[in-house]
């Protein structure tokens, strides 16, 4: 055992043995994996003792715990609901989970309410409302499917009569919109009893009950009533809504007269890929079959079905009176004591051994072995294209191994509006999109286009990241001669000097070469700059640079080492018009209401200076500073959406910084691929898995772009009346922008001005709003 784990399991030893969770923790502090026991130093002991054989995947996950963490609890149950709820929030590697619930639907009905309404949902609320599901998105229950419902059964009314009536508010007592456009059934002016509206919305309840002959019966009366009257339109609908509901009386095929409630779980394996089948039965009929792939892994079948239990019924609040299982459990007791606290009367948990209980669960777990073996051959199919696109992308592009990190590029405006530059990520062939990032432009002036330059400000503000290691960049520096660090004493008179040379604002007496970080080449300094706190407003002051030395990144460098010294808050700079741009992607941004100490030292040096532009007071706030993973992750190639210009102008960024990655430019017209230094595009098949994956991310780019621009642009759009007017459409509203800075100093202008952009209906309509 190495010495890590030889004190792992000494710590172990020292846990209690009381009822509890336990977490274990990789090096970072992740969870891997959270479990339960009614003895935590045994159970714990039995994963670091290094001597029972461990399967597989206990194995792997071992390697890995570097930490644990226990909650020491009353009672096994309580132990149970702990494991349970952290599984679902930490969502460790190790556990069984059900993948994202998103694509799950719930069909509620207020039951709690005098008048019901019944509605789709995507989450089970804390309320007393009577909840039917999960269902997926993909499924037959789903919107159609309530409204195949109302047109049999009529159930459906406007909001404000079921509020009325609800609260015992008295009715408006005439018709609303919804009712005259046939999509309110009239509650509004009493056209309904309260009895009949009970009776549909029971009725609405036995379907979803599984009870379907209520509905089926009404859908052939009320079908022949609508073919009598000619309403062949209506009759039409209400056949086809017939054959819906026959066609879900043929999934309900296998019955008994039991009428038991049983929920039955299949589940199936292969290569780590977990599949559950969740076939639900209600008064002996089986109504519905759920299907989850599961992400994660687990040790035992029993162990998945334990959790994958625990989960689905935090998201249902339909309970049966059993629960049907191909394996026993360890903690079914636990389970049962748990499903009866929330059903309100007993629950049990069984292996079925013979009859059709068993052949239900047969039928489950032959159902999950059957979109197992789908999902892995569909990933199998798809991991072979990624590898060949992979590797067709290294053999193109002359890279030294397979680019495993992708990262696409584009930019996007509407006529130089709110511009916004796009960062997509692929990892392995697949987006990343937890790593997707937007930047807004702010290096264009707004109206202006430039693609180029945009481009270059979008690599230069995410690459910069890569070039933050201080320690790596001294060492570089070092190795041309050049140091930095603290100034000295005997430093004090050329700082002074120099300082007050370059800065006419500054006295002598406000300099201490303490307040100093220098740059020294051969033991002369060659630059320098100080932190200095006016009023308590910190400020990047006195930053100078020898000419010669300029334009290599190290006053970048000097910056950088300021900025490092400040853990929290924020740093202004008075920054000069000529060294905005610099100072934006040092991560400065332009502060348009500036500290008052800060505002006043601009006004005074203006108006000392009036034929001088004062430039921008800049800001640069620490906590927004810090690295993340889609920053730091190095990527082994950069895709840019563009040909040869926009290649360029990332290969200036790639060379001022000094990095070497590979990067290349897909044109959309003939999907040609650009490459630095070719004057020519390479040749790529058509029907290539390399150029398929390229245009994905390309694509990806371009739309992640789009999207980010739209909602910038919305925000800047919405800023008057403008947005309802007739004949004024976004781009007309963006020129407005370009050319007045804003809808509301538009609305300020000369009609000679507003006739340059809108045309004399546009006008009247503009006027309009004022």
């Amino acid at each position: 055992m190495s010495e890590s784990k030889n004190l792992l399991s000494k710590r172990v030893s020292r846990v209690t043995t009381d009822s509890g969770v336990y977490r274990w923790l990789d090096k970072k502090g992740e969870v891997l994996y959270v479990g339960k026991a009614k003895n935590l130093r045994k159970r714990m002991h039995t994963y670091v003792a290094g001597k029972a054989k461990n399967s597989a995947w206990t194995e792997i996950m071992v390697r890995q715990i570097a930490d644990f963490e226990v909650t020491v609890v009353k009672s096994e149950l309580e132990a149970f609901m702990l494991e349970s709820n952290l599984i679902k929030e930490l969502k460790p590697k190790y556990n069984i989970m059900l993948k994202d619930d998103k694509g799950y639907v719930y069909v509620r009905v207020s039951t709690h309410e005098r008048y019901p309404r019944v509605e789709i949902v995507r989450r089970i609320g804390t309320d007393k409302a009577r909840y039917f599901g999960p269902f997926t998105t993909g499924s037959q229950i789903t919107e159609r499917t309530v409204e195949m419902l109302d047109s049999i059964l009529r159930f459906r009314a406007c909001g404000q009569s079921l509020d009325a009536l609800n609260t015992g508010k008295t009715l408006a007592g005439t018709p609303c919109l919804d009712h005259q456009i046939g999509r309110c059934i009239g509650l509004c002016i009493g056209s309904v009893s309260e009895e009949e509206y009970l009776r549909r919305i029971k009725a609405v309840i036995s379907f979803f009950r599984g009870n379907l002959a209520d509905v089926k019966r009404e859908t052939v009366l009320a079908m022949k009533a609508a073919a009598e009257d000619k309403k062949f339109e209506k009759a039409a609908r209400l056949r086809d809504a017939l054959s819906f509901i026959e066609d879900l009386e043929k999934r309900q095929s296998i019955s008994d007269t039991s009428g038991e409630d049983i929920d039955v779980f299949g589940l199936a394996a292969r290569a780590g890929k977990w599949q559950a089948v969740v076939l639900r039965q209600r008064d002996g009929r089986l109504i519905q079959e759920l299907s989850f792939a599961l992400r994660g892994d687990a040790e035992t079948v029993p162990d998945a079905l334990s959790q994958l239990i625990a989960q689905f019924y935090t998201e249902t609040t339909d309970v049966p009176s059993m629960l049907l299982i191909g394996e026993p459990i360890l903690d079914q007791e636990v389970l049962e004591e748990w499903l009866t606290g929330m059903k309100g009367t007993g629950v049990k948990i069984r292996v079925p051994e013979r009859g059709r209980k068993s052949a239900l669960l047969t039928m489950a777990e032959k159902n999950a072995d059957e979109k197992v073996q789908q999902q892995f051959a569909a990933w199998e199919s798809e991991a072979r294209k990624v590898e060949d696109a992979l590797a067709g992308l290294t053999k193109i592009l002359s890279l030294s191994e397979k680019p495993k990190r992708i990262e696409g590029y584009d930019i996007s405006h509407l006529g130089g509006t709110a511009t916004v530059g796009s960062m997509v990520v692929f990892e392995n062939g697949k987006p990343k999109r937890e790593h997707y990032r937007s930047f807004n432009i702010t290096t264009v002036r707004e109206g202006d286009i430039d693609d180029y330059k945009s481009l270059a400000e979008v690599l230069r503000r995410r690459l910069k990241y890569l070039t933050d290691d201080l320690k790596t960049l001294e060492a570089k520096w070092q190795e041309k001669g050049v140091t930095i660090g603290k100034a000295k004493k005997a430093e004090q008179p050329f700082i002074v000097d120099t300082s007050t040379k370059n800065e006419d604002t500054i006295s002598a007496d406000n300099i201490s070469y303490k307040d100093y970080l220098v740059v020294r080449a051969q033991d002369q300094i060659i630059g320098f700059g100080r932190l200095f706190a006016y009023d308590g407003v910190m400020a990047l002051r006195s930053v100078w640079l020898e000419e010669r030395y300029r334009g290599q990144q190290l006053g970048a460098f000097l910056v950088r080492s300021l900025l490092a010294k400040v853990k929290k808050g924020k740093i202004y700079v008075q920054s000069m018009p000529s060294l905005v741009e610099w100072y934006q992607s040092l991560g400065f941004q332009i502060v348009r209401e500036p500290p008052e100490v800060l505002r006043k030292k601009r006004e005074l040096w203006q108006s000392s200076h009036p034929d001088q532009i004062a430039g921008e007071i800049m800001v640069y706030i620490v906590h927004k500073q810090k690295p993340e993973a889609s920053f730091t992750s190095h990527p082994d190639l950069l895709l840019i959406d563009g040909g040869k210009g926009q290649l360029s102008a990332v290969v200036s960024v790639l060379d001022e910084l000094e990095m070497t990655i590979p990067v290349a430019g897909l044109a959309k017209r003939e999907e040609e691929i650009f490459l630095p230094g070719q004057s020519l595009p390479e040749v790529v098949p058509k029907d290539s898995e390399a150029r398929f994956l390229l245009q994905r991310v390309r694509d990806e780019a371009h739309r992640f772009a789009n999207s980010k621009r739209e909602k910038r642009l919305a925000a800047v759009l919405t800023q008057s009346a403008v947005d309802d007017m007739a004949g004024i459409g976004d781009i007309t509203k963006a020129k407005l922008v370009q050319k007045f800075g804003s809808l509301a100093k538009a609305k300020n202008a000369s009609e000679e001005q507003l006739a340059e952009v809108l045309t004399e209906r546009q006008l009247k309509e503009f006027r309009k709003s004022d």
